[in-house]
């Protein structure tokens, strides 16, 4: 089912598996979910990532943060999380997800939550992103 952040609260839909994309601030859903990881998208006059594990902010424009997650609202349940720093941070994640998922599941431990800070790359100058590093990634 496919349903905007904004069914899924008014409709009261939290407890199910949830692909939430976007960021706090366009996903009311990651607004809400943000607030319980480990890692988490930060304002301080401006947006980043903030990592507790290695003390790192990720600042870059194109930074976005992949989270698996226990569903807080229904523990039998899991969130994946795709949010960037700005929409480009998103794309970033889509990216990750679809072009280097064997490197971003070389460690990944399905009993655990999982987190990988990522920056979209352009490689080939056109102003657009079509590649992305991976900052940081664990298992927690």
């Amino acid at each position: 089912v496919v349903m905007l952040d904004t069914d899924i609260k008014t409709e009261k839909k939290e407890k199910r598996n949830i692909l939430a994309i976007g960021g706090p601030v366009t996903n009311m859903v990651c607004a809400d979910l943000n607030e319980k990881l480990e890692i988490k998208l930060i304002w301080d006059k401006f947006w980043y990532i903030y990592s507790p594990l290695t003390k790192k902010r990720y600042t870059q424009e194109n930074a976005g943060l992949i989270a698996k997650v226990k569903n807080p609202w229904d523990k039998e349940k899991s969130i994946i999380l795709c949010a960037g720093i700005r929409f480009s941070g998103t794309k970033a994640c889509i990216i990750a997800l679809t072009q280097k998922y064997n490197k971003l599941l070389q460690n990944y431990d399905r009993n655990k939550d999982f987190y990988a800070v990522i920056n979209g790359l352009d490689r080939d100058g056109d102003g657009k992103l079509d590649d992305v590093e991976i900052l940081e990634q664990a298992n927690i």
